[in-house]
């Protein structure tokens, strides 16, 4: 993360609001759940892929069965989303303008953008960040066993880190250009790693990987 704060990438920021989603999202508080609401919305006016935290938030407190909570989330990001959409149509002269031809997202590239985001020597989360890559092993390894926890925080994080994974896997440009690793998987690995390591199992293997 602390390169992409140097290169002035907007991932370093799409990072912190998202872990701060899903930190708050965990709290019953109400003071905290508005904490939610804002990470939510100014996650999309970070980066119009942080529409993924919205989406994350909604469909797990709807499997927790908070109807008005995943409401809440979902009215904050579209909140964000209409915000920046104006500010398109301000800019640019049309709400979808966002720097990108619509032509670059299609179904054809899924295959090689997921090879290419999980595991290419060049952009590979299994190379670039292993401890993530572990991680994320983890967290589907515990989901697997025990389904009740996608409606706890390792649920969200999981949730989270397909979306932003889903959504760049439908561009051509999924490698990021001149930058280093998986760049836009970066946002989900906070939460992520917070998320398996809440696991017995993958602390100790942490350690012993790096004992």
């Amino acid at each position: 993360v602390q390169v992409y704060g140097r290169s002035f990438f907007a991932e370093s920021l799409l990072a912190g609001l998202t872990a701060v989603a899903i930190l708050a999202a965990t709290n019953s508080t109400d003071r905290v759940a508005r904490l939610e609401l804002i990470a939510a919305a100014l996650a999309v006016l970070a980066k119009p892929t942080g529409i993924v935290v919205g989406i994350a938030l909604c469909l797990f407190h709807l499997a927790s069965g908070r109807v008005v909570r995943a409401t809440a989330s979902a009215t904050a990001a579209t909140a964000g989303l209409f915000a920046y959409l104006t500010y398109n149509a301000v800019r640019f002269g049309s709400p979808f303008t966002f720097g990108q031809p619509w032509g670059s997202f299609r179904l054809s590239v899924i295959p090689e953008a997921l090879a290419g985001m999980l595991a290419s020597p060049g952009r590979g989360l299994l190379w670039y960040s292993p401890v993530i890559a572990l991680a994320l092993y983890w967290t589907i390894r515990d989901i697997v066993q025990d389904p009740t926890r996608l409606r706890r925080p390792a649920g969200l994080a999981l949730l989270v880190f397909l979306g932003y994974l889903g959504l760049h896997s439908l561009w051509d440009q999924w490698a990021g250009g001149w930058s280093w690793g998986p760049r836009f998987l970066v946002p989900a690995f906070p939460g992520l790693l917070a998320a398996a390591a809440a696991s017995s199992r993958f602390r100790m293997r942490t350690l012993a990987t790096f004992a």
